[in-house]
């Protein structure tokens, strides 16, 4: 009885593991130790190294989201260029990247039209 428990509860608990993503795009910002240093400047206290990161890997993040609200079928592997200090340029590259995969799995779980008739909402007014 006690392993066709623990069997139960393995596939409960891969079922819940599996789960199909939701159609969102909000995204938690891991901040990587090297970049966690907060400002050290009592006059500018948003310019720290984390408040860089940060504002560069949303910045990644969302311009992936707008190609891909141009071109649902965009497709382009290299990585982002952003001026900047390092960890502008690195937290850049990485919300970016994580940016396109993120609505990659959106398409494989949901599908291109629907993704794309969702990204329309953050096309930017000019395009």
């Amino acid at each position: 009885m006690r392993h066709i428990t623990f069997i139960l509860l393995a596939l409960a608990l891969n079922g819940c593991v599996r789960t199909r993503p939701e159609l969102t795009l909000a995204h938690h910002i891991r901040l990587p130790k090297e970049w966690s240093a907060g400002s050290n400047d009592p006059v500018f206290p948003d310019l720290g190294m984390a408040e860089r990161y940060v504002s560069a890997y949303d910045r990644g993040w969302w311009i992936a989201v707008q190609n891909y609200a141009k071109d649902i079928d965009f497709n382009d592997p290299s990585a982002l260029m952003m001026n900047g200090w390092a960890e502008e340029a690195y937290g850049g590259a990485v919300g970016y990247s994580e940016g396109r995969d993120r609505v990659e799995r959106l398409i494989r779980a949901f599908g291109r039209q629907k993704v794309s008739e969702y990204l329309q909402q953050f096309k930017l007014p000019d395009e």
